[in-house]
């Protein structure tokens, strides 16, 4: 589903701060498949992000979705095919629109531009359906503005309109980080369902260990823009958070070497 081929990028070129961000990176995601990213910070991971889906364009290198090249699209265009959730609950809907409005706008990402009727009831009821599998009380509060739900909450339906329409590609940059830990557990446990629930590949970032070896099926460890372990099958199994983190701390260490 995702293929990456030797991308490269670097901030600050020719300059004293100079900075190798990707480092001639490859990856390979099967459909369907769930993988966590973990790294120290600077080591890439959002970077790589951030270049999959277009806002940031890689020095060299190809990126290959579901067997399209989509190295040079913009942004906008690589927004039909791929879904994003940022740390802050701030971003990724619009504040002062109602939560039905939002998944509205969600809900057509992919459709053709044109005049069109508004929220129709059969929109209304389908919206009110699925919100409910949230289980947080939302298919009761469509009509209000998204500035006055929790940040869970709101992360919560950040993630549910990502995944809305279909996408091929889910990237989780942190999602959970400014959450507190019960209900970054309830998020946690709606992108267990999504993932399982669809097709697309996931790729998450999270800086907590437990979390990366709980969730989907592959971990990566990145260091200096590239990836230095790739734990998927029995090794996984068997990997442990003490193991993991003495993996993570040898990383730091060759970081600050450098």
């Amino acid at each position: 589903m995702l293929k990456i081929q030797n991308l490269s990028k670097r901030f600050n070129i020719g300059t004293v701060n100079e900075r190798i961000a990707l480092n001639d990176l490859n990856l390979t995601v099967r459909e369907g498949e769930f993988i966590t990213i973990i790294g120290s910070n600077g080591a890439g991971k959002s970077t790589l992000m951030n270049c999959i889906s277009g806002v940031e364009r890689a020095d060299s290198g190809r990126i290959y979705l579901d067997t399209m090249d989509i190295t040079r699209l913009p942004e906008h265009r690589r927004s039909r095919y791929i879904g994003r959730v940022f740390q802050d609950p701030m971003k990724g809907t619009a504040f002062d629109m109602t939560i039905e409005q939002n998944l509205a706008i969600a809900a057509c990402k992919n459709k053709s531009r044109g005049f069109q009727k508004g929220i129709t009831k059969k929109d209304r009821e389908e919206f009110r359906q699925r919100l409910s599998l949230l289980g947080m009380g939302l298919e009761d509060r469509m009509t209000q503005k998204v500035k006055l739900l929790s940040g869970g909450q709101r992360q919560a339906l950040t993630l549910f309109m990502a995944v809305l329409s279909g996408p091929k590609l889910l990237l989780l940059d942190e999602h959970t980080a400014a959450l507190d830990p019960g209900t970054a557990k309830k998020v946690l446990d709606l992108t267990d369902r999504f993932a399982d629930s669809n097709s697309m590949c996931t790729l998450m970032i999270t800086h907590n260990m437990s979390d990366a070896l709980a969730h989907g099926s592959r971990t990566i460890l990145m260091d200096s823009g590239r990836i230095i372990m790739d734990l998927k099958g029995r090794d996984r199994d068997n990997m442990t958070v003490e193991m993991l983190v003495e993996q993570f701390d040898i990383a730091n260490d060759r970081m600050l070497l450098k």
